[in-house]
């Protein structure tokens, strides 16, 4: 979770997108992709530059066969950083 560390917002935001994030892998991991996919998008709406949730949250999607919710997410952290290599990766993957 280096990446939300270099957000520029004041740590308790980071604490609180932090904790969603681990939910939302925690979810993830244990294949319960419908609470992953609720706990990464709460995270990103606590910051909108949130591209890492974006990313989760299109995987999770992708996980519940809710493609163009995978590719919309996809497009929403590459939208905020382009050079995101994981979700260029992803994208080039699965959202043909």
């Amino acid at each position: 979770m280096e990446v939300i560390d270099l957000y520029p917002i004041d740590m308790g935001l980071k604490n609180q997108i932090k904790i969603a994030h681990r939910g939302g892998y925690h979810n993830y991991a244990n294949r319960q992709y419908s609470k992953a996919y609720q706990a990464f998008v709460q995270a990103y709406e606590l910051y909108n530059g949130n591209y890492l949730d974006a990313y989760w949250a299109a995987r999770a999607a992708h996980k519940r066969g809710y493609i163009t919710k995978m590719k919309e997410w996809l497009d929403t952290a590459l939208g905020i950083n382009p050079s995101y290599q994981p979700a260029i990766d992803y994208k080039a993957k699965y959202a043909k």
